[in-house]
C-alpha cells in the first residue's frame, strides 16, 4: 500500500487546504491507523519542509519566498527524513499477518475527524482585511474580499453558513455581500445595507440546499469600501 498526503501539522498553520479534502492527517495518525488496518509501515517519507523544528517556526509555502536559515535545496533534501515537519507526507506498508481492527480502526478514524474538522472548517483568508490577534476577527474599510474560503467539501442536503458582522455606519446604503460558491459558480448570496445589519445585531444566515456532493464549498464576506466592517469567521453548517 503506498499513500501521500498533506501533513495537517503544516496545513492548519498555513492556512492551505485542498478543496477536495475533509481533513488531513499527520504523519503518526496514518501511521497508526496503517497498523489497525493490518499493515507494517516501510517507509515514511517527508516532501518539501514547511515547518523549522529548532525554530518552531512555519516556513512559506512558495519556495521563491524567503525561509529564513534555508536554501530551497535544503528544504527538499532535509524533508526525505523529516515527514512531521513537511508538507507532504509519503507512505509505504505492507501487510502482516495481523488481522484488522476494524471496530478500533473506526472509532479512531471518527476521533482524528472529530478532533480536526472544526479547525479544517475555518480556514478563512482575507485580501483586505486585518487580522485580529486571536485569528477570529477580520477589519477593513476598503472594498474587497474581507473574508474567503476554506474550499472545502460538502455532502448533499441542506446547509447553511451564519455571519457575523459589525459597523459603525447606519446608512440605507449596501455596504457588504456574502455569498456561498462552489465549483465556480454561485450558489446564494445577499446585499445588506449598514442599517440591515444594524438591525439584526450583525447576524446573516444564508440557507442552501446542494443536490450532491459538491467540492471547494466557499462562504465570503465581501466589502463595498464605503463602511469600516469587522466580520467574525463563517460557521458552516
Amino acid at each position: 500500500m503506498v499513500v501521500d498526503s498533506p501533513n495537517r501539522l503544516v496545513t492548519a498553520p498555513l492556512i492551505w487546504s485542498h478543496p477536495e479534502h475533509t481533513i488531513e492527517l499527520t504523519p503518526d495518525e496514518v501511521s497508526h491507523i496503517a497498523g489497525l488496518a493490518g499493515f507494517d509501515v516501510t517507509k515514511l517519507r517527508g516532501i518539501w519542509i514547511c515547518r523549522d523544528r529548532d525554530r518552531g517556526t512555519i516556513l512559506p509555502l512558495d519556495p521563491n519566498a524567503q525561509a529564513e536559515g534555508w536554501t530551497t535545496i535544503e528544504r527538499c533534501l532535509a524533508a526525505a527524513n523529516d515527514p512531521e515537519n513537511s508538507l507532504l507526507w509519503w507512505m509505504e506498508a505492507a501487510r502482516s499477518e495481523r488481522a484488522p481492527r476494524v471496530e478500533e480502526l473506526r472509532n479512531e478514524v471518527d476521533r482524528i475527524y472529530a478532533k480536526a474538522w472544526p479547525e479544517r472548517s475555518r480556514r478563512f483568508l482575507t485580501i483586505i482585511g486585518t487580522r485580529s490577534a486571536d485569528g477570529a476577527t477580520f477589519s477593513s474599510t476598503e472594498a474587497g474580499a474581507l473574508i474567503y474560503g476554506p474550499y472545502m467539501p460538502l455532502r448533499a442536503g441542506n446547509h447553511s453558513v451564519d455571519f457575523n458582522i459589525e459597523t459603525m455606519s447606519n446608512t440605507s446604503d449596501v455596504c457588504v455581500r456574502v455569498d456561498v460558491c462552489g465549483g465556480g459558480k454561485e450558489i446564494v448570496s445577499r446585499d445588506l445595507s449598514a442599517s440591515e445589519l444594524k438591525a439584526n445585531n450583525g447576524r446573516v444566515t444564508l440557507r442552501f440546499h446542494l443536490p450532491e456532493l459538491q467540492f471547494g464549498i466557499e462562504a465570503r464576506v465581501i466589502s463595498y469600501g464605503n463602511s469600516e466592517l469587522t466580520a467574525g469567521l463563517p460557521d458552516i453548517g
